[in-house]
């Protein structure tokens, strides 16, 4: 029971992670037709700083270590898609 309670866990947070993904490829479109670079390092900052204020029940290193992975694998699928 518990294992499928994961499962079912894990597939919110794979259809999350695809919709977060389709959001920064809308992002890097928009950005491109502007002529802005898609890698802004004080945005990533931004978000590591918000997530650091829901880690109620979570270690902010655990929470923080996953969202720096979570915004370099982004950006280079972001930039592998735009390359296609």
């Amino acid at each position: 029971t518990l294992r499928t309670e994961i499962n079912i866990l894990d597939d919110k947070i794979v259809n999350l992670l695809k919709e977060r993904l389709n959001l920064v490829h809308q992002v890097r479109e928009i950005k491109k037709i502007e002529g802005m670079p898609f890698h802004c390092p004080e945005r990533e900052e931004v978000v590591l700083t918000n997530i650091s204020f829901a880690t109620t029940g979570l270690e902010k290193e655990y929470l923080t270590t996953i969202y720096k992975s979570l915004l370099d694998v982004t950006r280079t699928v972001a930039d592998q898609k735009l390359d296609n």
